[in-house]
Formats: C-alpha cells, sequence, structure tokens
C-alpha cells in the first residue's frame, strides 16, 4: 500500500502541474493560434505620386521619389545631381531612408 502511494504521489503532482500549466497558458495560447490563422494584410499600396510613414496615416503627395544605388561612390553622385536639380528648380528636399518614422518628421508642410 505504501509502494503504491509513493508511486502515484508524483505523477499526481505531474498531473495537477500540467493542468495548471494548461489553465493559465492554454486561452492566451488559443487566442494567439487562432489570430495568426485569421490575420490578413488589408494595407492599401501607396499610389504613385505619394509618400507614406510607417503609420499609414500621413500620405503626403511627392514630385518624385528616387531609389538609392547600393554603391556609395554611385549614390552619392546621385544625390549630388538630385540636389543641385531641386537647386536649381527651387524645390524641397526630404530624406526618407527607410519610411519608418512616425508622424511625417521628414516631410516640408506643403509636400516634398
Amino acid at each position: 500500500m505504501r509502494l503504491l502511494r509513493r508511486l502515484l504521489r508524483p505523477r499526481v503532482v505531474l498531473l495537477l502541474l500540467v493542468v495548471c500549466l494548461l489553465v493559465v497558458f492554454g486561452r492566451p495560447a488559443f487566442h494567439l493560434g487562432r489570430t495568426a490563422l485569421h490575420d490578413r494584410d488589408t494595407r492599401e499600396p501607396i499610389p504613385t505620386g505619394f509618400a507614406d510613414d510607417a503609420s499609414r496615416l500621413n500620405r503626403t503627395q511627392v514630385k518624385e521619389a528616387w531609389d538609392i544605388p547600393t554603391d556609395p561612390a554611385a549614390a552619392e553622385r546621385q544625390l549630388a545631381a538630385l540636389l543641385r536639380r531641386a537647386k536649381a528648380e527651387k524645390l524641397p528636399v526630404s530624406i526618407a531612408g527607410a519610411r519608418h518614422s512616425m508622424g511625417g518628421t521628414p516631410s516640408p508642410p506643403t509636400g516634398s
């Protein structure tokens, strides 16, 4: 009888531990799984002639947007040419970088 009690005691403790873990973590895990299965990307693409930040709440009209070459020397030449042109045409210039800012901090008030 004592041997049976000694064998059952760790199993009961383990079973209670498993039940407690399921109660504590089961519902959040179910919610996360269900959300991941039903998640859809419903963002609209940014139309041509506009730029936006990460929040997608600050759409700004732009005259042009340029991708910078990966070669540093070519990027410097392109940037110099763009700045000369902007100065000659009196156009505002904004550096967007990765476009991850929120609140439109790099955008001039009238657009760019």
